[in-house]
């Protein structure tokens, strides 16, 4: 065991010494005393630096020749040896009285004390025994008595007669309330939720597409006395500017003679039916040479086409935004569930669209394609609230509504939502609640406690059988099998009910 060696000085006091055997605190510490000096004289100090000890878990010994150190060390049992060597050699019990016997006289109280103690000693002696032997069987029969008084205890199993109670209440769910309150004010928290979505569907409309221009013959007639020349790819103009127009595919050259003419063949510029003009319709040239030469189609135009293909409507995109909105309804709902605090609940009803954020048509109304294709982005609103607020108010109308003389079995209730939920103009939420529980006959658990207390078992039947209406005899459970009567005290009787977990 480790033994740490202190060696004190002669101007060392208290504190200094407590201070040194902090420093290095072990098991075992011995305190060496300097030959000069007078260090810790009275009873006091010494007793000061060994509770110091014990509080760093260490035993004390002294090594010194000052007599008077030796005596006080004496009077508070603590080890002293003349060297360190026997100190941490010789143990340290069971040392100190011989030592203190042999080696240095006593003090004259010391001696007045024995002399008292030897006359007193043959007196002391024949009354011990018999203190002795009186103090153990009191002693004992205060142990017994203790523990028959608090050790036993019971357990008693209760089967009451339940009923059920019911009552049935209209809720309004806003966040307009701040707190729940027995008329059906239900507070709520508003929630949102942003998601997107494709569906496309096949069209149903019809667009007609060119595929070939229209083209024929046109006369153009000189204004003038000089040569004209008509550039390929010049423009006629209709008489209706914006339907269609042509263009020349050749140049062609009018003789210097006023009303000179000259056949040309033109086309439409864009493919088409729409080119499939009657005759007399073109009626003059596009850009200056218009005010020299006229123009005009004698016979119909003829070969424009176009074939039928399939296009987008506004219905296929109406019916697109009604499935959407629906599939993006049903997924805001899964993912509000899943955003949804513990403890609270979900008004599906009330989930409604508060903005759409996107509206895309992928493919353009009456334009050729084979399928309409929308994507939106929605933002999804709901309310949830606390289902503990819902508890409280049910809670509230069922003790309201209690019979007199009755209590609630425990604190478990079913709520139920009784028809639809509405949601009035206002976004509120409006349901009926009805909420049910079991109850029993009103008791008083300390009094029966206090009226079973110290009876005997079978007295105990008899008078729970009176004081409490049951559907079949208490359970009584001793925690001693062998043991008659009910616990003393009343705290150490104990009640359950059956059907509770």
């Amino acid at each position: 065991m480790k033994t740490t060696v202190i060696q004190l000085e002669p101007h060392d006091d208290l504190v200094s010494i407590k201070d040194k055997m902090s420093w290095n605190p072990s098991p075992r510490m011995i305190l060496v005393w300097p030959k000069r000096g007078k260090l810790l004289k009275g009873t006091l100090d010494l007793s000061l630096i060994q509770r110091a000890a014990k509080r760093y878990g260490a035993q004390l010994a002294l090594v010194t020749h000052d007599l008077l150190i030796k005596e006080n060390a004496q009077a508070l049992k603590i080890p002293f040896f003349s060297s360190i060597s026997k100190a941490e050699r010789k143990s340290w019990t069971n040392i100190e009285n011989a030592r203190t016997e042999t080696k240095f006289p006593k003090g004259f109280s010391a001696l007045l004390e024995s002399k008292e103690k030897t006359q007193g000693t043959e007196k002391i002696k024949e009354q011990s025994v018999l203190i002795k032997i009186v103090t153990m069987v009191i002693s004992i029969l205060a142990m017994a008595a203790l523990f028959f008084f608090t050790v036993p205890s019971a357990t008693i199993t209760l089967h009451p007669q339940k009923s059920i109670q019911e009552a049935e209440l209209e809720i309004i769910a806003s966040p307009i309330f701040s707190g729940f309150n027995p008329s059906g004010g239900l507070p709520t928290f508003a929630q949102s939720v942003e998601v997107s979505g494709e569906l496309s569907r096949k069209s149903t409309g019809t667009v007609r597409v060119p595929t070939i221009k229209a083209s024929g013959l046109v006369t153009f007639t000189n204004l003038t006395q000089t040569q004209v020349t008509i550039p390929a790819e010049s423009v006629l103009i209709t008489e209706d500017p914006e339907v269609v127009k042509f263009i020349t595919l050749e140049e062609l050259v009018l003789p210097a003679e006023k009303n000179a003419t000259i056949v040309g063949k033109v086309e439409a510029m864009k493919p088409g039916e729409e080119g499939n003009i009657d005759s007399g319709k073109i009626s003059s040239i596009a850009g200056g040479i218009g005010t020299i030469v006229s123009v005009n189609n004698s016979e119909a135009f003829v070969g424009g086409k176009g074939v039928d293909a399939s296009a987008p409507s506004e219905s296929d995109y109406s019916q697109l935004k009604i499935q959407l909105l629906e599939e993006l309804k049903d997924r805001s709902i899964t993912t509000l569930y899943s955003n949804l605090e513990v403890g609270r609940v979900l008004i599906v009803e009330s989930v409604l669209v508060e903005e759409v954020l996107s509206n895309e048509r992928v493919n353009v109304v009456d334009l050729p394609s084979d399928e309409a294709t929308l994507r939106l982005t929605v933002r999804y609103k709901a309310l949830t609230y606390k289902e503990e607020d819902q508890n409280s108010i049910a809670t509230v109308v069922l003790d309201g509504n209690l019979q007199s003389g009755f209590m609630a079995f425990n604190d478990s209730m079913i709520v139920k939502k009784v028809g639809v939920i509405k949601i009035d103009n206002k976004g509120q939420a409006i349901w009926t609640m009805k909420a049910s529980r079991e109850i029993m006959p009103e008791w008083n658990r300390y009094e029966i406690a206090n009226a079973l207390a110290g009876k005997t078992k079978e007295t105990a039947f008899q008078t729970l059988q009176k004081v409490f209406p049951q559907t079949e005899p208490a359970e009584i459970s001793l925690n001693f099998k062998w043991w008659k009567w009910m616990p003393f005290l009343p705290t150490q009787i104990h009640f359950s009910m059956a059907g509770t977990e």
